[in-house]
């Protein structure tokens, strides 16, 4: 049976855009994919990894005390839901142009040296990299004020992911009624519409999606 993990990172609970769009990413893929399993995690208020995490994940497993085993728990959770998954959504805003500090969270969580690193660890699983931004950073003159796509590809990479893709909705300042960005609705609506249909193929298993 197929299973999905989604890691939402907004902040904001309603009004947000990977939010709505990793929502219809899972709708497509349950359709897709019948009698299959979703596991959604939200990284929003998850907690930062701390001194206790820190030795204990670089001891053998035999050699640390029930207390130093318990600061593990957590990580053990999240590391054992992206065990699971034959296909990864990872949807995040950008702030302050790099990630949220709770995806990075995420992240410091599930790379192990003892458990996911060195292993090619994803290696085989479908990974899609939703990233939403108020400019436009994935191309053109401020690419080079993105830190989310390159942070975020390499640490997909030190878990051994070889099946990793990007989706961008950007211009989402331009999707509201504000009249600052009117002159950018357009085009905003036209990348986010183009965006909708990347994440659909990709839900559907990256085959033809009916109109």
């Amino acid at each position: 049976m197929a299973h999905l993990l989604i890691v939402t990172a907004s902040a904001r609970t309603e009004g947000s855009v990977s939010r709505s769009l990793a929502d219809e990413f899972r709708g497509g893929w349950e359709a897709a994919h019948p009698g299959s399993s979703v596991t959604v995690r939200d990284v929003a208020s998850l907690p930062h990894i701390g001194e206790g995490y820190t030795i204990a994940s670089k001891m053998p497993a035999a050699a640390r005390t029930p207390d130093l085993t318990a600061e593990l728990a957590l990580s053990d959770v999240l590391v054992d839901e992206l065990a699971a998954a034959d296909t990864v959504l990872i949807a995040t805003p950008m702030y302050n142009w790099g990630l949220p500090s709770s995806l990075k969270a995420w992240f410091d969580h599930v790379i192990r040296m003892d458990r996911t690193t060195d292993v090619d660890f994803l290696a085989g699983t479908q990974v899609v990299v939703l990233v939403t931004s108020a400019g436009r950073y994935s191309s053109g003159e401020r690419v080079h004020l993105d830190f989310v796509r390159p942070h975020v590809a390499h640490l997909l990479a030190v878990l051994g992911a070889d099946d990793v893709t990007f989706a961008n909705a950007e211009l989402t300042m331009a999707l509201t009624d504000n009249p600052r960005f009117a002159s950018m609705r357009e085009q905003a609506q036209a990348d986010y519409e183009a965006t909708r249909e990347l994440l659909a193929w990709h839900a559907a298993g990256r085959a033809a999606v009916a109109a």
